[in-house]
């Protein structure tokens, strides 16, 4: 009976000592939880009109809103010319370069909506960000919608074998898609 109770001690030990060993990553993934409960998502303040001219912050961001349905023109100023950019997705994978044409804009018409997109690390977080992808009308940058996804990494990549990445994240991209068409009047 006493080797019973003593191997029982030892693995509650071992138990007690992993719980407190991860008790960061537990703690992490249960905040990471609720801030996609919370803030994760998309919300929709106001539907878009549909084929109108939108100005992205940055390249990657105006290829991201040009696959959009109904996004009629997609742009970004590239800051090293000065020069305005019409970004178009031709089809294919979104990931390669030959889906896009990207040609110096010739178009004047005033552009409709701003996309903005940001990374923030979460403050007072454990290996927590935040992305957010907004979209506010010109005229008034009144915010029509806004797209919240939070990314945290389980592990720290310095104590994990060859650095290896362990992020979860919170958003679906089928259920993004799916959502992108109710975002147009």
């Amino acid at each position: 009976m006493k080797s019973i109770n003593r191997k029982h001690m030892i693995w509650m030990a071992i138990l007690v000592l992993l719980l407190v060993y991860f008790s960061e990553n537990i703690y992490g993934y249960y905040r990471f939880k609720q801030y996609c409960w919370n803030e994760g998502g998309l919300r929709v303040y106001e539907k878009l009109e549909k084929n109108e001219i939108w100005l992205a912050d940055d390249k990657f961001s105006a290829k991201s809103i040009a696959i959009i349905p109904y996004v009629g023109i997609s742009k970004f100023l590239n800051e090293k010319n000065n020069q305005l950019y019409d970004v178009f997705f031709l089809g294919g994978k979104i990931n390669k370069r030959s889906s896009y044409s990207i040609k110096p804009s010739g178009n004047d018409q005033p552009v409709k909506y701003f996309f903005k997109s940001k990374n923030i690390k979460v403050a007072d977080e454990i290996r927590l960000k935040k992305v957010s992808y907004i979209v506010k009308r010109s005229v008034d940058e009144k915010l029509m919608l806004e797209f919240n996804s939070f990314y945290y990494s389980r592990l720290n990549k310095k104590n994990t074998i060859l650095g290896a990445p362990s992020i979860s994240s919170c958003h679906n991209v089928d259920l993004i898609k799916r959502s992108l068409k109710n975002i147009f009047k």
